[in-house]
């Protein structure tokens, strides 16, 4: 009976353990049930926190809903370095990345993609702003990444809202949990508080409605976060670069979702703490390496960091510095300077409670910015080399480059609010390309000097003159004093629009001594000399494959981009005949001229059996207006593959596209139509 009864209590005793542990399972299942089950992250470029009101119906509700943060700052005014702020957890100097446009995101920088990548979860991207491009860095981590540059320019953005949030809604939904980041195209394209702002603004709205329905069904238990990169401002739209103010730097950023508490104490929040924020909502551990904090914790307090180098890179002023309470802002320059809160919010336009030379005012937020501008260890990003191209699709955009190797003055912006004004009259008057272009530049000139942000300016100019005008010149003048890969890869591009390849391709080669990495540089000098086969050598043996595959990833999407990686694959292989094929079909559709369809057939003669090629003949043939070409082209591959829907098609248009002939009329002849 002892025996019985022990065994009994073993029994009991196990059992008891059983139910214990199917009862930490069940709990652990529903935890991983309910807890959050996707992250819908949404970025728009260039809003301001106050454009969330009933005039955008779908934020309103994001932020009524969830959590919002009324005082919500950015890094920096620059889209890029806000960006990877916002995906690193970390500011701008300790990322490394502080200019516009001039340095990528490296990867040495782990990515809020990258941490939930690694923890299993499905990643994806939908991007609209020109530096969203691979070229700088920010689709580390993201197994889908859709980069959509924004060719058209103004004056609407909706067309661009609709085809990213209809890329996002067309991907099939991958089961378990996900991070998804769609980028809105940037306000900026429009002018502010236009008719055409307004349409931009209610597109954007109605773009979010659309996913943010869709999310909910996919993922029920999800969180949605919307930021804005950097603000805008109204009264300097084309120097916002180089101002610190609630106008250029404060903007909307909601938390809405399940499993957040019910609301939040005020405060200040910034771009930087979206990851260390994000990470105790999802389980996982806040890093130490990270500069923002947790604001849902006890961070309250904590202020945030914000600077512009633009001032020193563009204009070779004086750096801006900036810490923000929710009291009082500390900018400093030259001087440092302390700024309460007023009705329209911090500017050092209105006048300074506290000023004394830089490092020298006894404040709390003057001894503390130093921790924030020199951060232990500081990293300094890569640079990267831009093509006109590149450059003409980012000042389309209103996004300049700076010259990272430009010593700073000791002359505060803020000393020369004419400055800010002129530079915006200048921009202004290149655009609409007035008679005053060439007075102002040299009014400019005689304030600033021999700067990067007047040597752009000039070239521009130049440019657009007959016959380029002294475009190289100007910027040959800037290269003795400051060389970079950059600007000997425009100075190439002028040579080579102008026919002397041999001058170009020095530029070219001197672009690629600056930056052995740069595949631009690389597929620009091979074009320009495609027989160079020590340069070919020099290219990595799967240069080929990864030119290819990025032009295949955009040429449905964007083949203004993808033509140059098509083209450098071409150089890099001649022999391979896809490449040419891909190469054509985006130079068609591109350019629209019969160029592209003489290639096709010089390659087709020298490979009759590459079915592809031959189709692609076809199809630019019919599109050139000539269906007899197109039906000769066909012919055989229609005979071969009659299953080949593709060729069907093609080959019934051809044939319906030819002239009909009317039959001869006899006497006994009944015409029937």
């Amino acid at each position: 009976m002892e025996s019985c009864e022990r065994l009994t209590d073993g029994a009991g005793d196990r059992l008891r353990h059983l139910v214990l542990f199917a009862l930490f399972a069940c709990q652990a299942m529903d935890s991983s049930r309910t807890g959050p089950d996707g992250v819908l992250l949404i970025t728009v470029g260039g809003m301001n926190a106050e454009q969330i009101n009933a005039s955008t119906p779908n934020l309103h509700r994001l932020a009524r809903e969830g959590l919002s943060w009324p005082r919500a700052y950015a890094p920096s005014p620059m889209t890029l370095p806000s960006l990877a702020s916002l995906h690193t957890g970390r500011t701008p100097p300790a990322h490394g990345v502080r200019d516009a446009a001039a340095q990528e995101l490296d990867a040495s920088q782990q990515t809020l993609a990258e941490i939930l990548e690694n923890q299993g979860w499905n990643t994806s991207a939908y991007v609209g702003t020109p530096v969203g491009a691979p070229l700088w860095g920010l689709d580390q981590g993201y197994q889908t990444y859709v980069h959509r540059s924004i060719l058209t320019g103004p004056p609407s953005n909706l067309p661009d809202a609709r085809e990213l949030v209809d890329r996002a809604l067309s991907a099939p939904t991958l089961e378990g949990p996900s991070l998804m980041w769609l980028d809105l195209p940037d306000l900026r394209r429009v002018e502010p508080e236009s008719l055409e702002h307004i349409r931009a603004l209610r597109a954007i709205d109605d773009a979010i409605g659309r996913l943010t329905e869709h999310w909910a069904e996919v993922h029920p238990h999800g969180l949605v976060i919307v930021a804005g990169d950097h603000g805008r401002s109204t009264t300097h739209p084309h120097a916002e670069a180089y101002l610190l103010n609630d106008e250029t730097l404060r903007v909307p950023l909601i938390i809405a979702g399940t499993h957040l508490p019910a609301h939040v104490h005020g405060g200040v929040f910034g771009l930087a703490d979206l990851v260390p924020t994000l990470m105790p909502l999802l389980g996982l551990r806040v890093s130490s390496d990270w500069s923002g904090v947790d604001r849902l914790a006890t961070h309250k307090d904590v202020p945030v960091y914000s600077e512009t180098l633009a001032p020193q890179t563009h204009l070779g002023r004086s750096p801006l510095f900036a810490l923000t309470t929710d009291k009082e802002r500390y900018i400093e320059g030259r001087w440092g300077a302390l700024y309460a809160s007023e009705p329209q919010g911090f500017s050092f336009v209105n006048s300074p409670t506290q000023r004394a030379l830089a490092g020298a005012l006894d404040h709390p937020l003057a001894s503390a910015l130093d921790h924030h501008r020199l951060p232990h260890p500081r990293h300094i990003a890569p640079a990267v080399t831009l093509d006109r191209d590149t450059l003409d699709l980012l000042l389309m955009e209103g996004v300049s480059p700076g010259d990272l190797s430009h010593t700073a003055t000791q002359i505060d912006l803020r000393d020369e609010p004419h400055l800010v004004d002129l530079i915006d009259q200048v921009y202004v008057a290149l655009e609409h390309r007035t008679p005053t272009v060439s007075r102002d530049l040299h009014r400019l000139e005689n304030t600033l000097g021999d700067v990067w942000a007047l040597t752009v300016l000039h070239y521009l100019h130049e440019r657009s003159l007959p016959r380029g005008g002294n475009a190289a010149s100007v910027l040959e003048e800037y290269q003795i004093q400051s060389p970079s890969s950059t600007t000997s890869m425009w100075i190439g591009d002028l040579y080579e629009r102008a026919g002397d390849d041999l001058l170009a391709h020095h530029e070219y080669m001197e672009a690629l001594r600056q930056d052995p990495g740069s595949g631009s540089a690389m597929a620009a000098a091979l074009v320009v000399q495609p027989l160079d086969e020590g340069l070919r050598q020099r290219a990595p043996l799967d240069a080929h494959s990864e030119a290819l595959g990025h032009a295949t990833d955009q040429a449905s999407w964007s083949p203004e981009l993808a033509l140059p990686f098509a083209q450098l694959a071409c150089a890099l292989r001649p022999e391979h005949v896809q490449s040419h094929r891909l190469a054509a079909h985006l130079s068609f559709e591109v350019d629209g001229n019969a160029e592209a369809l003489e290639e096709t057939l010089a390659w087709l003669d020298h490979s009759p059996d590459h079915t592809p090629l031959r189709i692609e003949a076809a199809r630019i043939s019919l599109e050139l207006g000539d269906p007899s070409l197109a039906a000769r082209l066909l012919a055989p591959a229609q005979a071969t593959l009659p299953e080949h829907l593709w060729v069907q098609e093609l080959h019934k248009r051809a044939i319906d596209s030819l002239p009909t002939r009317s039959p001869k009329r006899g006497p006994h002849h009944v015409w029937r139509p």
